[in-house]
């Protein structure tokens, strides 16, 4: 067992190469984490603005007021969809 066909990157002297290495791992670990991150928080607002929009009797589509509207947002033009209470 003392001749391995590899070596782990643990098991190596720390040299320029694997420093280099460590870096660009750390980078992309780290882009990867900061885009899921914007992801979520993006995922969150627009669901947080349509149940405002909704408590509100807003358009989705624009935010226009639409509590004097009948069956169109005269902003967008985007068909109205009412909602009771019991479907809430």
């Amino acid at each position: 067992m003392h001749h391995l066909l590899f070596k782990l990157p643990a098991m190596l002297p720390p040299n320029e190469n694997t420093k280099v290495a460590a870096k660009i791992l750390t980078a992309a670990v780290g882009f990867t984490f900061f885009c899921g991150a914007m992801w979520a928080i993006w995922v969150v607002r627009m669901f947080r603005r349509d149940r405002h929009r909704l408590e509100n009797h807003c358009c989705l589509n624009c935010g226009y007021d639409l509590r004097y509207t009948k069956d169109r947002c005269p902003e967008c033009g985007q068909v109205i969809e009412r909602q009771t209470r019991a479907e809430r």
